[in-house]
């Protein structure tokens, strides 16, 4: 097969199609090295939704002082982060089937996706990120001041925690279970405390990394790892921990597979 098309795991010379899964590292390599142009690919698509959604933010961020133009921003950001919510379940649908192994065609997956989740994800999300801006935008100005209080800034560090935990477990749950608003935010809270062990580690992954990035490298690197799809690398990561969690509390690997036998069943339109 060439670099660029998939190869949906056929066995070849000295590869057993019952071989076990790698795990750890190599798991993840195996994926990147599969993937890697697919996953650039939506990374790019993701990063290009939240363009307006940022400029707004740094508009809010040179502005602060203003309180009317807070106002104002908040609105335009409120708007502005409207697609985001679909764009980050089409991310999802195509990251968490490269972890199951789930042959796919890329657009349609993603236009799938988008068209399945976007009259539930966008105000969601436009509301999650409207609380994480304002999270960001507190931490900033914490650090900016040179204030000292540790229980200010474990809260604020704790309320990004628990946005980015919501954010993976329901974009999740919006892809491959139908549920409402509310059942939504409840099972991701849930699922993060009730699994800690893989979700914590799951969305530390991407909170520290993405704030080391952030706060330690120089900021005119960071559309360079952008487009190089290093958040999406930290999904693949995420998604690695998340996924077996959300199919031991929901067996959704057997759901997935009854619901495809079921479809594969029934006789083509038109037969």
């Amino acid at each position: 097969m060439g670099i660029f098309s998939r190869n949906f795991d056929r066995p070849g010379p000295g590869v057993s199609k019952d071989a076990p899964k790698k795990k750890g590292f190599a798991r993840f390599f195996e994926i990147m090295g599969r993937d890697f142009f697919d996953l650039w690919k939506v990374n790019l698509l993701t990063a290009l939704f939240f363009l307006p959604m940022l400029a707004v933010a740094g508009f809010a961020w040179v502005y602060r002082q203003y309180a009317g133009m807070l106002l104002l921003s908040a609105l335009a950001f409120l708007i502005a982060s409207l697609p985001v919510g679909p764009a980050l379940c089409a991310l999802q649908s195509i990251v968490s089937r490269m972890v199951r192994d789930d042959p796919f065609f890329f657009w349609h997956e993603y236009k799938k996706a988008w068209k399945s989740c976007w009259k539930q994800a966008m105000p969601l999300g436009a509301v999650l990120c409207l609380l994480g801006g304002a999270e960001c935008l507190a931490l900033g100005m914490y650090f900016t001041m040179g204030t000292q209080n540790f229980f200010v800034l474990f809260a604020l560090l704790l309320g990004l925690l628990l946005q980015a935990a919501v954010w993976l477990l329901a974009t999740l749950q919006m892809v491959y279970m139908d549920l409402g608003t509310l059942s939504l935010l409840k099972n991701s809270l849930l699922i993060f405390f009730g699994r800690v062990k893989r979700t914590l580690p799951a969305v530390l992954t991407v909170v520290v990394v993405m704030g080391a990035l952030f706060l330690f490298l120089n900021p005119a690197l960071l559309p360079l790892l952008v487009l190089l799809g290093v958040p999406t690398w930290l999904l693949v990561s995420a998604d690695m921990w998340l996924w077996p969690a959300l199919d031991e509390l929901f067996n959704l690997d057997q759901r997935l597979a009854d619901k495809r036998a079921a479809e594969d069943a029934q006789p083509p339109e038109g037969a």
